[in-house]
């Protein structure tokens, strides 16, 4: 059996969520996800894995109300390769005492959920191995 995630597989490449405060938003984003910090230029971010691929665009603006009770994204996904980085997530999490709204096993990977300081949902998700 293959990893329900392959080459085959669409995946969005790049996310783009709307944030209140910049600042402590990116600090949760590279101090709690782990993503590092591409580029920042005024009022937005890039932030990606490995210094140079972009996956999630942050765009600050002062305004913007939490994620909650509202039509709209519902969470975005990030996979880990292996899931001995889920583990380590995991760890991580505990270690910080960032609190998680959920987990779930889903047969073909494990998954925890979060929230980040705006109340946008994430899942960070690992796939079983057959």
């Amino acid at each position: 059996m293959h990893k329900y995630h392959n080459k085959n597989t669409i995946f969005v490449k790049k996310a783009k969520i709307i944030v209140s405060n910049l600042k402590r938003t990116l600090a949760f984003y590279t101090n709690i996800l782990g993503l590092t910090l591409v580029k920042e230029e005024a009022g937005a971010a890039q932030l990606g894995t490995n210094g140079k691929d972009v996956l999630l665009v942050l765009e600050e603006i002062k305004s913007a109300k939490p994620a909650v009770n509202i039509l709209g994204l519902y969470h975005f996904a990030l996979l880990l390769k292996e899931r001995s980085s889920f583990a380590q997530f995991l760890k991580h999490l505990a270690d910080a005492g960032y609190p998680i709204t959920g987990l779930s096993d889903h047969g073909i990977s494990e998954a925890v959920y979060l929230e980040d300081p705006d109340g946008n949902g994430i899942e960070v998700s690992v796939d079983r191995h057959g």
